[in-house]
């Protein structure tokens, strides 16, 4: 019986196969919770039969519901009403694989457990399995200390994530631009920002070159496509102007400014788990579909570093959906 893999996060839903294919699907999990079970029948539709499946998650932080507890049970309800339970193995950030009754009493130890998952896959490319992973995704970005294969942090909430920098909440698509800068340059006078979800980092990278345009809108403040036209009219929303009223060269200063803001978050929190993991920190492995934004922070952190890049070690789609991978590799290695 083959192994897939599922991350269902609260923005996409990762799948990945035995084949080594893997695919992302864009799910705005606070917006269309009625319609997981639908939407993983329709993922899964050609592996329901005869397959066995790993999983993890995160969606359970989506504030469609009242608490944690309740967003697990949820995610879990939802993939055994489209697969037989028997054959549903979710994962913990124990480290081990549970049946979907106990991923749903030990909740606590099944929400948010990717980045486990993905740090214990990624050690085996590290030299001596020791160094620190960094993987930055549309929301989120983890940076991981692994000793011999194994992730050495003591956190394992999100709490605790938080407040030891191994946790850094945000990413290449969906911060708001006002959590991360209070005021930019507008016609060479500092002007303080709309507290208001107009942009978010999407409109930043978009109109730089670092995110492809799409017409999408799924992924939007304003739900219009991810284009650099529309991105332009999101970021000047930011200083409450219209795209007319200020000069382009101020358009590109806000998009460069939340970039430059964001490698900083990123990189202070990088310095903080060196300094509390210094067996760690003479290695460095990248994954996630921000992966280039690591490579940023890494190029300007210390001289001379070198990284290993998860795209290249493996694929770009598995890149993309490394803890879906991961979890599935995890799964058929112990033997589930």
């Amino acid at each position: 019986m083959s192994w897939i893999g599922l991350d269902i996060g609260g923005a996409n839903i990762k799948v990945a196969f035995e084949d080594r294919t893997a695919k992302s699907i864009e799910f705005p999990l606070w917006k269309k919770s009625s319609l997981l079970p639908q939407t993983l029948k329709e993922v899964l539709k050609p592996a329901i039969d005869g397959c066995k499946f790993a999983v993890t998650m995160s969606g359970e932080l989506a504030d469609c519901f009242e608490t944690k507890n309740q967003g697990v049970e949820f995610i879990v309800n939802s993939l055994t009403e489209v697969v037989p339970a028997e054959n549903v193995f979710i994962y913990q950030t124990t480290g081990s694989f549970v049946t979907p009754a106990v991923a749903i009493r030990d909740w606590i130890k099944t929400a948010a457990s990717n980045w486990h998952a993905l740090t214990r896959y990624a050690a085996r490319f590290l030299p001596d399995q020791t160094g620190i992973v960094i993987d930055i995704g549309s929301t989120t970005t983890d940076v991981i200390p692994v000793a011999k294969g194994t992730p050495v942090s003591k956190a394992k909430t999100d709490v605790q994530r938080l407040q030891s920098s191994e946790l850094v909440y945000t990413g290449i698509t969906r911060s708001p631009i006002c959590s991360l800068i209070n005021s930019v340059e507008i016609g060479g006078i500092s002007t303080l920002l709309a507290r208001e979800l107009f942009a978010t980092t999407l409109d930043a990278h978009l109109y730089v070159g670092n995110i492809r345009q799409s017409q999408s809108g799924e992924s939007t403040a304003d739900g219009r496509p991810a284009t650099i036209r529309c991105a332009v009219k999101r970021l000047t929303r930011m200083v409450c102007a219209d795209a007319d009223e200020i000069d382009p060269t101020d358009v590109r200063t806000i998009a460069e400014t939340t970039i430059a803001a964001q490698e900083s978050a990123i990189r202070e929190a990088l310095q903080t788990v060196k300094k509390n993991n210094p067996e760690c920190k003479k290695a460095f492995l990248i994954s996630g579909t921000g992966d280039w934004l690591a490579k940023n922070v890494l190029r300007t952190s210390q001289a001379k570093v070198h990284f290993l890049e998860l795209a290249k070690l493996e694929s770009p789609q598995i890149n993309a959906c490394a803890p879906a991978f991961a979890v599935a590799t995890l799964a058929n290695e112990a033997g589930v």
